[in-house]
């Protein structure tokens, strides 16, 4: 029998073709085989994690892991909580991050995109550390709006970082050494608060009733009985903790304190009515009320006395026809709510001529002597009528619903009465 006959089959039995594709299939399968081997993912693996142990609630600490398998981007997650940093090296060694963590045992575990590849349990150990120990707050006063204060805070096993709070305001912590603290707080409401100190899983201790911020106090006002409708009158205060940004009020007005210490200082009152007025400190918005003080300051009315003025006017030619105009046949009778009662008037001299560019350009002035009767209050610096000193030689300004003129007091003739 012939080897390869006319069919192409050998020995008579296989077709050559065939015989050619099985011979390539099977040399195609080891290859395959090997590629795969060569080429595929290999299963991750976590052997060994270093160190083990590891001090509560201190961030920031790395571990090494080793293992076959490792690759980037992978999850690590140790306990329950949020996955770590994850830093990676060889297929073989990587890092991670560590968070803050209280004491206890903590499993390791690794994951991908999907699914959990590696675990190592129990493997991390968390040691307790006892808290520190605040012993003394100096000073345990502070001055209230004022910033920065410093504050000394000594006891035993600060560490160098923690979140210190003075009630709700959280303050700088400086650690320069085991035993003492220094810490800087900003302005700080009147109050008594507590001090605490944590770290950023737990609160470590708490000094109740650290530091007290006293609120402003008023001891003395001097004078407390002022006179009426006099501008800028200066009252001493003394008392205790003033500061320069906090605000005060008498009656309805904001008045403006200048403090010399904190315990010294003085208002200027602007003019205020006759009346019986509190004292108010506010904070620096002016929202918060930090003290009151009932019928702190009395305004008196001053001694009113009836005033006859000989009084020189210089006026328009037709500011006089606007008097003629409106000044009644009978003057009216002088009363506390009255104003200013013009009783007569006469134009003396001869016309004036103006001597300044505008008093040419608006005509000439003519001269009114006037007999003038007022309400004035007497004082101890003299006599005064709405702010006006009357006095020979003063100027004065006589203001009616119609007209005001301006002029000059010639004689003032007081009368012996007064009026109630």
């Amino acid at each position: 029998m012939p080897l390869l006959d006319d069919r192409g089959r050998v020995f008579g039995k296989v077709n050559l073709i065939d015989a050619a594709v099985v011979l390539v299939i099977l040399g195609l399968i080891p290859l395959g085989y090997a590629s795969w081997g060569l080429f595929k993912t290999p299963l991750t693996k976590l052997e060994t994690a270093s160190p083990v142990q590891i001090k509560a609630n201190d961030a920031g600490q790395r571990m090494v892991l080793t293992g076959v398998g490792l690759r980037p981007y992978l999850r690590v997650f140790v306990g329950p909580g949020a996955p770590t940093k994850y830093l990676f090296d060889t297929t073989t060694r990587a890092e991670i991050v560590l968070p803050a963590l209280p004491a206890g045992s903590y499993d390791l575990t690794i994951y991908d995109e999907t699914m959990e590849l590696s675990k190592l349990p129990k493997v991390l150990t968390v040691l307790s550390t006892p808290p520190p120990v605040v012993t003394s707050v100096t000073p345990g006063v502070l001055e209230y709006t004022r910033e920065p204060q410093h504050l000394t805070v000594k006891g035993e096993r600060f560490p160098p970082t923690l979140k210190a709070m003075i009630g709700p305001v959280e303050v700088a912590y400086h650690a320069e050494s085991g035993e003492r603290v220094e810490l800087i707080a900003p302005a700080l409401p009147p109050g008594t608060f507590d001090l605490v100190l944590s770290d950023p899983v737990q609160e470590l201790v708490r000094v109740p009733k650290a530091v007290t911020i006293p609120k402003p106090t008023i001891t003395t006002i001097d004078p407390h009985v002022i006179d009426a409708s006099s501008n800028g009158q200066r009252i001493e205060i003394t008392g205790k903790h003033f500061q320069p940004t906090i605000r005060m009020y008498v009656g309805w007005k904001e008045v403006t304190p200048q403090f010399i210490s904190l315990q010294q200082g003085e208002i200027s009152m602007p003019a205020y009515p006759a009346g019986v007025y509190d004292l108010a400190i506010f904070d620096t918005s002016g929202g918060t009320e930090l003290a009151r003080y009932k019928n702190a300051i009395t305004v008196k009315a001053p001694e009113l006395v009836e005033v006859t003025l000989n009084v020189r006017f210089l006026m328009r030619p037709e500011v006089l026809a606007v008097i003629k105009q409106s000044q009644p046949a009978r003057p009216p009778a002088l009363s506390p709510t009255s104003g200013p009662v013009l009783v007569s008037y006469e134009q003396v001299g001869e016309e004036l001529q103006g001597t300044t560019k505008a008093e040419l350009k608006e005509g000439k002035i003519i001269v009114v002597n006037a007999v003038v009767r007022v309400l004035a209050g007497r004082k101890p610096d003299g006599l005064q009528f709405e702010a006006q000193p009357l006095k020979a030689g003063a100027p004065f300004i006589l203001k009616a619903p119609t007209y005001q003129i301006n002029g000059e007091v010639l004689g003032i003739d007081v009368s012996p009465a007064r009026v109630k």
